[in-house]
């Protein structure tokens, strides 16, 4: 039992060795690992390559309605517009960002009105900053998004990108300013009231207090009186009583 007991505490011993040696080592590695940043325009050409693919979407156009798109712009994302007039029936988008790592979507929204929607690919993520943790460095930040829209003359005089999202946040904006009016009024409406509520029920009771005094006051100016009439007869009686006495005494005397 002794003997299991101390190999039991040995291996115990050494794994615990063994994990420590593990976190210096990785703790001392990762203090030589360097920053990768891809977002500004003079990357350091020395970072790990990153290749870049490109992917068209097509906007169909109907009627003489104006092209919309919105589009969260990710990763310090850029946009140009792109004069072809042989476009007349619809508009191409082309997305340009590092390869594999998103996939890109088109969403009709309705007439003419569009919305353009990144989606990142996790598993593909893990592994390209896997690799690139491999090589030494910590990715801070990706290349920026590309993307390029190709359209008409006609519909890139008027082309405003995230109109419609910029309408509806404003919409969306001036209604929160309505309602948080309206609260604090309503606040304001509720405060006021409790406090009249509160002066109200205070002039109330005070009302009743002073009321309250009053009757004790008159009750006791009443019970005084009544106490000096009481005091009053009192005297009165006793000097009946001592007449009556002297009288007594008279009478004795001249019977004697």
């Amino acid at each position: 039992m002794r003997k299991a007991m101390r190999i039991y505490l040995i291996l115990t011993l050494v794994g615990v060795i063994l994990v420590g040696l593990g976190c210096g080592i990785s703790v001392f590695e990762m203090s030589t690992y360097q920053t990768a940043d891809y977002s500004a325009a003079d990357a350091d050409a020395s970072l790990p390559a990153i290749e870049m693919s490109t992917k068209t979407l097509e906007a169909p156009l109907s009627g003489n309605s104006q092209f919309k798109l919105d589009y969260y712009r990710w990763n310090d994302s850029k946009y140009e517009v792109q004069i072809e007039n042989n476009l007349q029936d619809k508009v191409l988008i082309q997305v340009t960002g590092p390869k594999d790592l998103y996939n890109y979507y088109l969403g009709q929204e309705g007439t003419n009105y569009y919305s353009l929607y990144f989606e990142s690919r996790p598993f593909e993520s893990f592994h390209f900053f896997l690799k690139t943790a491999k090589e030494g460095y910590f990715v801070s930040n990706l290349p920026p998004i590309q993307v390029t829209l190709r359209m008409n003359e006609t519909q890139a005089k008027n082309f405003k990108l995230n109109e419609e999202r910029d309408r509806v946040n404003e919409i969306s904006s001036d209604y929160q300013e309505r309602i948080s009016s309206i609260e604090e009024q309503y606040q304001e409406t509720l405060t006021s009231l409790e406090e009249q509520q509160q002066v109200q029920q205070q002039e109330l009771q005070n009302s009743y207090e002073a009321q309250l005094d009053e009757l004790q006051q008159q009750y006791e100016e009443a019970l005084a009186q009544k106490d000096t009439e009481l005091e009053n007869q009192q005297q009165q009686y006793e000097e009946k009583i001592t007449s009556l006495q002297q009288q007594i005494e008279t009478i004795r005397d001249s019977l004697n």
